[in-house]
């Protein structure tokens, strides 16, 4: 079950309080974090894992439209999903720092590739692809596990 809880306190260190409505959301598409909040023209943005058709098959943009002690409300504005632009089957975190923009996800991939990288990370198998595009740059980053170290 996807549910979202959501937690307060009067700053990091202060004991920390559960929402009087937690949990606030039980969804397979909206539930599961998919990056970092985002605040932009006085909108808030959540990323959200679409776990409806399995874990990573698509990435939602939820805009966050109340958030207050007593009540939490989202509506997802837009999925993404794998297709032929992207170089692998899953998609799941999305984030932002700047004009850094990154998408995270995982691919099958075949044994024979980059075995120099494989054998110098204990095992694991890790595939970078990197877009440029004006005025941000988006860092495909897909990684398969090869029996311990990096959870798909």
């Amino acid at each position: 079950m996807d549910s979202l809880s959501l937690f307060c306190a009067d700053d990091l260190f202060s004991p920390w309080r559960p929402h009087p409505a937690n949990p606030v959301l039980i969804d397979a598409a909206g539930a599961r974090q998919g990056g970092q909040f985002h605040l932009q023209d006085g909108r808030l943005w959540r990323p959200v894992q679409d776990c409806r058709h399995g874990y990573g098959r698509a990435l939602g943009l939820a805009e966050v439209t109340t958030l207050n002690e007593q009540d939490y409300a989202q509506v997802i504005r837009t999925a993404l999903r794998p297709n032929p632009a992207w170089p692998g089957r899953r998609i799941h975190t999305l984030t932002r720092f700047g004009r850094l923009e990154c998408i995270d996800g995982s691919r099958n991939s075949p044994k024979f590739g980059a075995t120099w990288l494989a054998k110098s990370i204990s095992g694991c198998r890790i595939t970078i692809a990197i877009k440029i595009r004006i005025p941000h740059v988006i860092a495909h980053h897909a990684a398969s596990q090869n029996g311990a170290g990096i959870p798909q």
